[in-house]
């Protein structure tokens, strides 16, 4: 039971810190979008941020429209959690539409999208931080780490696997051979990387929580004295 108010904690914190992300994100998207219209770049290249942005504005409509928040000015704590949850979700499309839709525009027609690029990584940075400096990015316990440390394996190495698939083919390889070394290589080059940064990242997330627990337990401990 406390484990499960522990998780509902952290996904609720989560969410929350995902949700003040949202409309900075909507700018950044914008700006870079205005930027990009000045050195007239091909329509194409601002189409992941119109999609990205116009399907996250209107999937947080339909959810407020649903619930009947769209024009009410009623909040107690459940609504607030709801509309919490939503941006969050709106966010998250928007990270993933502009991650896939740059991809396409670097591996299918060669170009770049300064929207694509900045207005996913800042955000995500920004979230990442925070969220180790809240202590909710890491494993929890020991049981957690195992579980958690396996999953992070299985994930990294598929997107290794990827990963090195795409970039050998990006890259040009000659015949099977040189395709398999190439993928091998770079797939290897980014899994070892990306598992190292997360693993760090969910350490010293889980060392911060404890010190911020420490720290409420002792204020609590003042307190009743």
């Amino acid at each position: 039971m406390q484990n499960k108010l522990i998780d509902e904690r952290v996904s609720n914190e989560a969410d929350k810190l995902m949700s003040e992300m949202f409309f900075l994100q909507l700018c950044l998207v914008v700006i870079a979008t205005i930027v990009q219209m000045f050195f007239d770049r091909p329509f194409i290249v601002h189409l992941p941020a119109i999609i990205g942005c116009g399907g996250a504005i209107i999937f947080v409509l339909l959810r407020y429209a649903m619930a009947g928040l769209l024009f009410s000015k009623i909040t107690d704590e459940r609504i607030e959690t709801y509309k919490i949850r939503t941006k969050s979700l709106g966010c998250i499309i928007t990270i993933y539409t502009l991650v896939f839709g740059g991809f396409v525009l670097v591996f299918f027609f060669d170009m770049i999208s300064i929207a694509a690029l900045f207005a996913w990584w800042i955000p995500a940075l920004i979230h990442t931080i925070r969220s180790i400096k809240k202590g909710i990015d890491g494993f929890g316990s020991k049981k957690e780490e195992k579980k958690g440390l396996r999953r992070l394996k299985l994930s990294t190495a598929i997107g290794a696997l990827f990963f090195g698939l795409v970039m050998a083919g990006f890259d040009g390889a000659e015949n099977v051979q040189d395709f398999a070394l190439r993928t091998i290589a770079m797939g290897a080059t980014w899994g070892i990387l990306f598992y190292w940064l997360m693993k760090l990242t969910a350490k010293i997330s889980d060392k911060r929580a404890d010190r911020l627990l420490e720290k409420s337990e002792t204020n609590i401990g003042g307190d009743n004295e």
